[in-house]
């Protein structure tokens, strides 16, 4: 009786043995290597900024599309869907639920025109 539960507790540790080498498989093929990440440069969309702008409004072409002026070093078309921009109230120091740093300049509209930020993907 003593063999047999021996064999019970051997099989058992031998076939969690197992599964634990199975899980790390498939855990390890997304992992990168240590050294991998070491001597690369790896970008990431969470430190990239979400929003860029504030950008002038040239035209309204319809309820849903605007015009905006945009420098000449952003290579993009100048047409913005509404849901891809937002309004800047410049009374407040943050834009949705991200703070402005005091050390960064606020443009001002001269004409009283309301400023538009773009939204990035």
């Amino acid at each position: 009786m003593l063999s047999r539960r021996e064999q019970v507790i051997k099989q058992a540790q031998e076939n969690l043995k197992k599964a634990q080498e199975r899980q790390k498989t498939y855990y390890d093929r997304k992992r990168a290597d240590k050294e991998t990440l070491e001597r690369t440069t790896v970008s990431s969309k969470k430190v990239i900024p979400k929003w860029i702008g504030p950008y002038k409004i040239l035209k309204k072409l319809s309820d849903n599309v605007m015009k905006l002026k945009l420098p000449p070093n952003i290579k993009m078309r100048p047409t913005f869907n509404v849901g891809q921009t937002q309004a800047v109230l410049w009374k407040s120091r943050s834009i949705g639920k991200f703070q402005i740093p005091k050390s960064r300049p606020i443009i001002f509209n001269d004409e009283g025109e309301q400023m538009f930020i773009i939204k990035l993907y």
